[in-house]
Formats: structure tokens, sequence, C-alpha cells
């Protein structure tokens, strides 16, 4: 219903400016009464912190990742090999962007990538 506590508060705020109260059949939940809403926050702040819990396990298995030297994205669309080769025919031998990038099948902006590049 929401992505986080404070996101489900200004959606029950934005349902009592209306006049509508929930109500959750199969758990007595009614945000009409006190303690009706009470249950309704509680299991909201349960659900943010079991979201809270996941990201923080999440960030530990990408950095453990990391550290086992894991690649994250994409791989790269040209070798080093590649990258010198543009060079060196752009420089010597006047190839346009759009030529090298047709020679090479990739982007004008994976060109002008390979051509700043250090490798």
């Amino acid at each position: 219903m929401a992505r986080s506590i404070l996101d489900l508060a200004k959606i029950v705020d934005q349902f009592k400016k209306k006049g509508i109260a929930l109500k959750v059949l199969d758990q007595a939940i009614d945000t009409g009464t006190s303690e009706g809403m009470l249950m309704f926050s509680l299991l909201g702040a349960f659900a943010q912190f079991e979201n809270d819990i996941r990201a923080e396990r999440q960030m530990d298995g990408i950095t453990k990742a990391k550290e086992k030297g894991v690649a994250f994205g994409r791989k790269r669309a040209l070798t080093p090999e590649q990258c010198e080769r543009i060079k060196i025919l752009r420089a010597e031998e006047n190839f346009s962007v759009p030529q090298l990038a047709d020679r090479f099948n990739v982007g004008a902006a994976t060109v002008y990538r390979a051509l700043q590049s250090s490798v």
C-alpha cells in the first residue's frame, strides 16, 4: 500500500480528510478507531523495519561480493586493444567518430569514452 512509513502516514491522512476509514476484515483492523489506528501504524512500522533490514543485508552481500572481485554491471563494449586501435585510427588516419562507431559496432558515446580513456 505504501513505500515507507511516511508514505503510509500520508495515505492515511488523505483518507481521514475524505472521511474514509480503512477496515481490514481478516485482521480486525479499523482505522476509524484509536486501537485500529495504533495497530495499523505498528504494522506499517514493522514493515518498514523489515524493509530496512533487507536493504542492509543486500548491501552487505554486495560489499562482500566486491571484496571477492565479482564484477557488477554490463561487460565493456570494447577491449583495451580496441580502445588503442580507435585512438590510432582517429589520430593517424583521421577516421570520424561515426565511422569508428560503425566499424566497431558501438555508439558514438562509447567511441568518445575510448578516445578519452588512459588505457
